[in-house]
């Protein structure tokens, strides 16, 4: 998991002690910062991604906390200018003090994502603060994408992701199942974090923007208040943040453009990537092969070529993380013609 900054802060207590005593906070923290498809068999998000967290309790032993307790900590993260503020709790008391501040992080660039609520068969009442202005509301599904069958609805939920039987940290040496938009709440806030780990210039808006150019649409077409606008589904929308990287750092080369993106695939840390064409190639095509990862461009990686196609392997092995391979469309066949335009396949590595 990231390491911990120090600056962590006990509100109900008033001292450093940020110790869970009842898990909630641990569960959160663990799905946030857990490796993908690690050997604990937790669910999780950040692997190597340069991610950390700022660990603020508000709470009592029993679970109960105050909206001045929930106001310092925002407040308290401004100051820390962090980049994401993930609130998994809840309740139906709307707070004009803890709207300002939630409002005041938001005019600051700061995501605050926030859990929509578990009581859809209970009421489905409207909770805050996922309901106040500007903030992500999230909603959970199960494991077939449909909405949990806990997860509140209404008109301020903006989009879904995992929360039915989330395998997660627990303190101590075991794991354990649990359910809840408390839960469904991190995989979004961690997902925006990696965006912010990949293009850490682009504007709170912006990146909300291709959050949701990368959704799952599900149940109605369009928004609609069970799902929101979508699911976040992890690799499609930092794909579409490694398109726009990728241009990004390939605007100079007026051939580059309309990337479309593959569907991202999972290999083995020696995995040869295979290009097929129609043609046979022209004899120099390696320099039209651009290589990312994490979004950043590398040359950690070798081009063969074989008739009609191209073998790209690493020069060792690679990597964990997400890489993107862009061949632009100046590559040309063996009658000097070049592509109509050009393509990307962005792929993962997470070794055990």
């Amino acid at each position: 998991m990231p390491e911990l900054f120090q600056e962590g802060f006990n509100f109900h207590d008033q001292s450093t002690d940020v110790r869970d005593s009842l898990g909630h906070g641990t569960a959160v923290a663990g799905l946030i910062g857990a490796t993908i498809q690690n050997d604990m068999g937790i669910d999780g998000m950040i692997g190597s991604f340069a991610v950390h967290i700022l660990p603020l309790r508000i709470t009592n032993s029993m679970g109960g906390a105050s909206i001045k307790g929930s106001v310092d900590a925002i407040n308290y993260a401004v100051e820390k200018n962090v980049d994401i503020i993930n609130l998994s709790f809840g309740g139906t008391q709307f707070s004009m003090l803890e709207n300002e501040a939630i409002q005041r992080a938001i005019d600051a660039g700061i995501h605050v994502v926030a859990a929509a609520g578990n009581e859809a068969e209970r009421g489905n009442p409207i909770n805050y603060p996922a309901s106040y202005a500007n903030v992500l509301s999230v909603g959970a599904i199960d494991a077939d994408f449909q909405r949990a069958s806990f997860s509140n609805t209404n008109a301020y939920v903006d989009v879904v992701a995992p929360g039915q039987n989330l395998e997660v940290l627990t303190g101590t040496a075991q794991t354990k199942s649990l359910n809840g938009t408390s839960f469904s709440t991190p995989l979004v806030a961690a997902t925006l974090a990696m965006m912010k780990s990949i293009m850490p210039t682009q504007t709170r808006e912006a990146r909300e923007k291709t959050l949701r150019e990368g959704l799952v649409d599900l149940g109605e077409v369009g928004r609609d208040d069970e799902y929101g606008d979508g699911a976040v589904y992890m690799p499609r929308t930092l794909a579409h943040v490694f398109q726009e990287n990728v241009l990004n750092q390939l605007q100079g080369n007026e051939l580059i453009r309309n990337i479309s993106t593959f569907p991202v695939k999972e290999v083995t840390n020696t995995h040869a990537i295979q290009v097929l064409f129609n043609e046979d190639l022209h004899e120099s095509v390696a320099q039209h092969v651009h290589l990312f990862y994490n979004g950043q461009q590398t040359n950690i990686f070798n081009v063969a070529q074989q008739e009609k196609a191209l073998i790209i392997t690493p020069q060792t092995q690679w990597q964990d993380g997400m890489y993107t391979i862009v061949i632009d469309e100046r590559l040309q066949n063996a009658a000097q013609l070049t592509l109509t335009e050009s393509f990307s396949t962005t792929f993962i590595i997470q070794t055990q």
